[in-house]
């Protein structure tokens, strides 16, 4: 075995190039209902080194087909790696990985046409027609979107997914760091 002797300034070097290569991709982060998009969340995606693209979206006052129609644009000036959504922006993530072909990762995504989110106004364009990889984390004791409400509108509604749902125990619908740093991890290293 060969030993190779660096120096600080070669590990620089290294991690200077590894960082840049990240930062050659965009993570896309989108917030729910009347959140912001700051803090630890946000902060650790941007400690992986990537781009983040967390715009804050306010999905009561706007249009929602400007919304949409702005993120497909803003996403396709980019490398994006990943979508990750939570809640109204897990739906908003559903819809722009299926019409993109970007893989995505939902926690408690807003699927169930039940949940009238036409009082907000609110219906993106769910045509797209690529089937991506999604995951989806819904917790467990979530009761404004129950688990189960999710996985009976996926089997009712799409066909040959590759969509990989978890539940997630002691979850309700906020989503803790720990949670979101432990599958983002997860999410990251297998691709």
């Amino acid at each position: 075995m060969k030993i190779i002797k660096l120096t600080e300034s070669d590990l620089g070097k290294i991690v200077r190039r590894v960082i840049k290569e990240s930062q050659d991709e965009t993570i896309v982060y989108l917030h729910g209902l009347d959140a912001v998009p700051i803090g630890v969340k946000i902060n650790f995606l941007y400690s992986l080194g990537y781009d983040v693209f967390a715009p804050h979206l306010n999905y009561r006052n706007e249009d929602s087909n400007e919304i949409f129609d702005w993120m497909v644009d803003e996403i396709s000036k980019r490398n994006v790696k990943l979508i990750i959504g939570s809640s109204m922006g897990g739906f908003l993530a559903y819809c722009l990985c299926k019409k993109l072909g970007i893989d995505g990762l939902l926690f408690n995504p807003v699927l169930d046409p039940n949940i009238p989110m036409d009082r907000f106004g609110i219906s993106f364009d769910t045509s797209g027609k690529y089937n991506p990889n999604i995951e989806i984390v819904m917790g467990e004791i979530d009761e404004l979107l129950p688990p189960q409400l999710t996985m009976d509108w996926i089997e009712s509604n799409v066909a040959d997914n590759n969509y990989d749902k978890h539940i997630e125990p002691n979850m309700g619908h906020r989503v803790p760091i720990d949670v979101f740093v432990k599958w983002i991890e997860k999410r990251l290293s297998s691709k």
